[in-house]
């Protein structure tokens, strides 16, 4: 059951109730499916065929009045064409499957050198989503962070992404790296050991990740050119002893994402992610598709289960695939399907009082705080902090909504460090050690190699968090000292070849009880990106193994970019 805490000032006119952790999931559904649910039992097809019905094959169009409630909610009255437009032309696609300039160019035909030069550049990211057009931003960022999840935390063990090794595959953020630094928890059970196994080299000696997974047609499998390239080219760097970051097990989490990735049938990949997503947003067992063919065509399709769902958009190819591009206007069509799955009432009453009116993409096209919390919670809440801000004046009561509880990915925001907000707990300590990461003018994404380093509270004395990780299924393997974290930047823009994947260290040698941001200048201070990550591990030091953040602004700035 749910609890609740509610406090008010001396002037009687604040009441701030706070919803528990525990707060219990929708009695209601069914887990949506993982990778390789297709290949899973006999009589697939046959299910398939069953829950996909003439009615939802067929759809409807939706009539006048609900397509223009859709479109005011989203874009308001006094959208910019352009916003419009850009949002309409978004797309999913792969970092593995672009085409960059010069890929004519036989990769055979270079050497180790060049090899060598364009790793030290930039690091391998095939399962990168880039994006191509402002606006969409925060929800391509969810979107990347729940798809690692599926990569990383698949909850179905026989799926194609699981090794074949020793290994459990649901502990695999547990210490991947060899450099990361943790020491026994009081608080671990005696038959957990005080850490878990790393992956960071368990890849030359052991069978490839999916190989006990069904086999895959060539349509099915991602573009195996661009991915298996890239892996190639890091196994080769790795041998040569050329990591820009000094050792080849510095590469562990890289080459994790690059075997799962390469093993991956993208398209099952991507609709497993975006069902996932829905199923968070879903007040009942009812989902909705929503085609967006163009500003005045919308076709609906309901669905009994996720399940369903899935198998549709992979049936009728709607998200594309290594041989076919993707659906027009794929990104808004999930937007809109989102939106038409949580019930456009329900939405709207999540929001804060007064401002139910406001559309989910603002100014200049930017992601609003409620679409971002809607992809990363389920809940389309107005604020950052946990629970909910209540002002009295009499009979009068607004209602400011916070997070209700431990979403599946967290958020972190540029700006706290400038005093503008404070993000509460349930958003910095997540199911998954998962990090949407905004700024003022874009969002990226944090993903940790441990989830030890998740385990660590954010202010002294408040209570661990380690009992809702779901990525070590609440065991409290470490207390972690030292972890890398990662940034990743889907800007196509940032770095001649694309999106960026950065590495940082993070060590915790002097945490503080609070966070007390630095004076910085502006939202252009160097110090601005490590200041972010204090905000959720006070007193933490950050380095940068590469040197220049990729995509920098300039050659010695160590920080990645977040704008």
């Amino acid at each position: 059951s749910s609890s609740s805490s509610s406090s008010r000032n001396s002037t009687g006119g604040i009441v701030r109730t706070a919803s528990s952790s525990d707060e219990p999931a929708p009695q209601h559904r069914e887990e949506p499916p993982t990778v390789g649910f297709r290949g899973a039992g006999a009589g697939g097809a046959d299910r398939r065929t069953a829950a996909n019905d003439a009615a939802a094959l067929a759809g409807r169009e939706l009539a006048e009045g609900e397509a223009q409630e859709l479109w005011q909610l989203l874009f308001g009255f006094y959208a910019e064409e352009a916003d419009i437009e850009r949002w309409m032309s978004s797309s999913f696609k792969f970092e593995g499957t672009s085409k960059t300039e010069g890929s004519e160019v036989s990769e055979a035909a270079e050497c180790t050198e060049g090899r060598r030069r364009r790793h030290e550049e930039k690091l391998a990211c095939p399962w990168g989503l880039r994006q191509e057009l402002g606006g969409p931003c925060g929800v391509l960022a969810a979107v990347q962070a729940f798809l690692l999840r599926e990569l990383l935390w698949s909850d179905n063990s026989g799926s194609t992404l699981t090794s074949a090794s020793s290994v459990d595959a649901k502990c695999i953020s547990v210490c991947l790296s060899e450099g990361s630094t943790t020491a026994p928890s009081s608080a671990a059970p005696s038959s957990v050991p005080s850490r878990a196994p790393s992956l960071a080299g368990d890849f030359e000696d052991s069978t490839p990740v999916g190989s006990s997974g069904p086999n895959m047609s060539t349509t099915e499998a991602i573009s195996g050119e661009a991915a298996a390239t890239a892996l190639g080219e890091m196994r080769a760097d790795e041998s040569a002893a050329v990591s820009p970051m000094g050792s080849p097990r510095d590469l562990g989490m890289v080459r994790v994402l690059a075997e799962r990735f390469a093993a991956a049938d993208s398209r099952e990949l991507l609709a497993c992610t975006l069902v996932r997503m829905m199923h968070n947003a879903a007040t009942s067992s009812k989902f909705v598709w929503a085609e967006v063919l163009s500003r005045d065509v919308v076709i609906r399709r309901d669905f009994g289960s996720a399940r369903a769902l899935a198998d549709w958009l992979l049936d009728q190819d709607v998200l594309g695939s290594a041989t076919s591009p993707p659906a027009p206007c794929a990104v808004m069509a999930f937007v809109c399907s989102l939106v038409l799955t949580r019930g456009i009432e329900t939405l709207r009453s999540d929001m804060d009082d007064g401002i139910s009116s406001s559309p989910l993409i603002g100014l200049f096209g930017h992601c609003s705080q409620e679409l971002t919390n809607l992809c990363l919670s389920g809940y389309a809440v107005s604020n950052v902090f946990d629970g909910d801000l209540s002002f009295e004046d009499g009979s009068d009561v607004i209602v400011l909504r916070g997070m209700r509880t431990c979403p599946p990915v967290g958020f972190l925001t540029a700006l706290e460090p400038l005093k503008l907000c404070e993000v509460g707990k349930f958003l910095k300590q997540p199911q998954y050690p998962l990090w949407v990461l905004g700024s003022a003018s874009h969002y990226s994404l944090l993903f940790a190699e441990d989830c030890c380093l998740n385990h660590v509270a954010p202010r002294a004395g408040s209570e661990s968090p380690a009992h809702g990780c779901r990525a070590c299924a609440g065991h409290a393997f470490a207390e972690v000292r030292s972890s890398r974290i990662w940034h990743f930047n889907g800007r196509a823009d940032l770095w001649p070849s694309g999106p960026t994947l950065t590495p940082i260290d993070l060590k915790l040698v002097n945490p503080r009880p609070e966070y007390a941001p630095a004076a910085l200048v502006n939202d252009q201070d160097p110090r601005l990106f490590a200041e972010v990550l204090r905000s959720r591990w006070p007193g933490a030091e950050v380095t940068y193994p590469l040197g220049a953040g990729q995509g920098s602004k300039s050659k010695t700035g160590g920080a990645p970019r977040i704008d």
